[in-house]
């Protein structure tokens, strides 16, 4: 929320509350002191409670010119902001129902849709809502939502491998830059996925550029989760640049950034734990396997404890790497499996391929030639049913590379 400190502060004192009786039971001491001082944006849920605490409505401690949605939109957005993401479907659909002549309801109610699509990984139902909010946001006008429903769609068709999705991230930013009102913030999550997304093109030093303008834009008014996703890319575009010190330090400060976020009772859980999975895969190639083996522990309980069972593949994926890495072959080929399974389960193509290239690299490992080409074609073959031509191709290098070492009488991983 677009929250003003200022105001927050001046109800507080003229309530005649401290700040840990402000924050009571809901929010520490700590984190009203970072709402007050514009550190930190609260969430609805973290405003919300203020409001209540203060007696006064929700919109008086928001900034001048923030953006005011109804009510079933505000509820939307709660229910987003707990991860509460099936929640979200069913009252967006109820809304695009009985709100058939509402406009700028059912733009509202599309987003939340796509953004909730988005995170449960169904990212061709994501587009489609998406595109529909911004043809309703465009029709009311409302130019702040179109340029976030581009973002969006960006990220979403970035997870399916479409080329297109650089050009939406970029036109997203080029509309947003081109609005009277901005918030730093949303700016910089503009800026950090369009580094996101071509990294995993593979151009590292442009999207290193874009995560260091994500952070200058935000200057001293910075939202925890999104510092903490710049930090962690970061780290990616160093590991892959073979710094991998570098990295972790990098990986690190973002980890610490989401264990600050995770202090507020709806952010930072899911966060915490790919920041945990990710900087237990750097560590495992710097050879340092207990702190790598703890960390997974901690990314898997807590994913457990949040609900999300589609990230749960990419943690045992990880645990199979380092099982091989500490010689105990039969787990890790027990944790690969674990992964592939459940990425069939819920339809997940990307970790289910890095599973089964996983199953090759182990097969491969133990000499069973045969047996590893067919998880790698398989592999392979998942990568191109879910369109994702680039990822395939990836791959097939990888496996040819594999075949090349076998001639040559040595064994490496794809």
């Amino acid at each position: 929320m677009d929250a003003d400190p200022e105001a927050i502060r001046r109800a507080r004192k003229e309530a005649g509350l401290s700040q840990a009786q402000l924050g009571a039971p809901l929010l520490t001491k700590q984190a009203v002191q970072s709402i007050e001082s514009g550190r930190v944006h609260p969430s609805h849920r973290s405003l919300s409670h203020i409001a209540e605490r203060l007696g006064v409505s929700i919109e008086v401690l928001l900034r001048e010119g923030a953006t005011r949605a109804d009510g079933r939109i505000r509820e939307l957005q709660r229910l987003y902001e707990e991860h509460r993401y099936t929640d979200v479907l069913v009252l967006a659909g109820a809304i695009l129902r009985t709100d058939v002549f509402d406009t700028r309801r059912r733009a509202g109610a599309h987003y939340y849709s796509g953004l909730a699509h988005y995170r449960l990984s169904v990212w061709p139902e994501a587009v489609e809502q998406l595109i529909q909010a911004r043809e309703c946001a465009t029709a009311v006008p409302d130019p702040w939502l179109v340029a976030e429903t581009f973002d969006v769609e960006a990220a979403a068709r970035h997870e399916l491998g479409d080329p297109s999705a650089a050009e939406l991230a970029r036109e997203a930013l080029r509309r947003y830059r081109g609005l009277e009102r901005r918030r730093s913030d949303v700016e910089a999550r503009m800026l950090e996925n369009l580094g996101r997304i071509l990294y995993r093109r593979g151009e590292y030093e442009a999207a290193e550029r874009y995560y260091d303008e994500a952070l200058d834009v935000m200057g001293a008014v910075r939202a925890l989760d999104s510092v903490g996703r710049i930090y962690h890319g970061l780290a990616g575009a160093r590991r892959r640049a073979g710094d991998l010190a570098g990295a972790a330090d990098l990986m690190r400060t973002a980890i610490q950034l989401y264990k600050v976020e995770h202090e507020l009772p709806d952010g930072g859980e899911v966060s915490l734990a790919k920041g945990e999975n990710d900087l237990a895969l750097i560590l495992i190639e710097l050879n340092e396997l207990d702190e790598a083996d703890r960390l997974l522990t901690s990314a898997l309980d807590r994913f457990s404890k949040a609900g999300v069972r589609q990230l749960r593949p990419y943690v045992l994926h990880t645990i199979s790497q380092l099982r091989q890495k500490q010689n105990d072959i039969e787990r890790a080929f027990s944790s690969a499996q674990e992964s592939a399974e459940l990425s069939r389960q819920l339809d997940l193509p990307i970790p289910l391929a890095e599973a089964l290239q996983q199953l090759g690299d182990l097969e491969n490992a133990a000499g069973h030639a045969r047996r590893a080409d067919v998880h790698y074609r398989e592999a392979i073959q998942v990568l191109r049913a879910a369109d994702l031509a680039e990822r395939a191709v990836e791959f097939e290098l990888a496996h040819q590379k594999v075949r090349r070492l076998r001639r040559a009488g040595r064994s490496e991983p794809a």
